[in-house]
């Protein structure tokens, strides 16, 4: 029950609490993609601070980001649960350590948060050590959602991890990320970009 709370002090819920990287069959487990993942997860430092998983529906994209949330919220079992569920920022508030949350409903919750006791949603985002935004290629373009998301990609360039998911790759989702986005999203210091290109998970082929 311990570890369940943490996990949903991540932002996981459903079946996702029981997502890890041992989930995968071994095929994908081989994969140059699975194991880069694995070990940008990891607590050393990596190369580039950002990574974008690319490929079509159901070929585990989604359980990858879930994973690297779940090594970062488990790594910290040692600590207090509070510490788990809560860190404290520079300003006083509270934020989580690691995030996960699905780009469709990140703009509906951006101004209030619930969560630790009334944080905003913009300090959860942006200060938490690791960040998962799934699906960042779904809904439709707005302003507003693209001032948003600009001040999220920014997280590698100060050395804070950020995971995306894309059912297609940023070349090809500028009419919903815009132009701006896009260039940030291309930028080979701080992001690598990971083709999910086996068959889907789900047919079990």
């Amino acid at each position: 029950m311990a570890n369940e709370s943490l996990l949903r002090a991540a932002g996981l819920g459903g079946p996702q609490l029981n997502w890890s990287f041992d989930s995968f069959p071994d095929r994908i487990r081989e994969t140059k993609v699975y194991q880069a993942v694995k070990k940008w997860a990891a607590p050393k430092k990596p190369k580039r601070h950002g990574i974008i998983l690319c490929g079509r529906p159901g070929t585990g994209k989604t359980g990858l980001a879930v994973s690297c949330v779940r090594e970062w919220a488990m790594a910290r079992r040692g600590s207090s649960l509070r510490w788990h569920i809560a860190e404290k920022a520079g300003d006083g508030r509270f934020v989580a350590p690691v995030w996960f949350e699905p780009w469709s409903v990140t703009h509906h919750k951006f101004v209030e948060s619930s969560f630790a006791g009334g944080v905003d949603r913009l300090s959860l985002l942006t200060n938490c050590q690791l960040l998962a935004l799934d699906d960042l290629d779904m809904g439709n373009p707005t302003a507003y959602r693209e001032e948003m998301l600009r001040m999220l990609v920014e997280r590698p360039y100060y050395e804070k991890r950020l995971i995306l998911t894309m059912n297609r790759e940023p070349t090809g989702a500028v009419d919903i990320l815009g132009e701006r986005i896009v260039d940030r999203l291309l930028d080979r210091s701080v992001y690598a970009v990971l083709y999910c290109d086996w068959p889907s998970l789900r047919t079990g082929a």
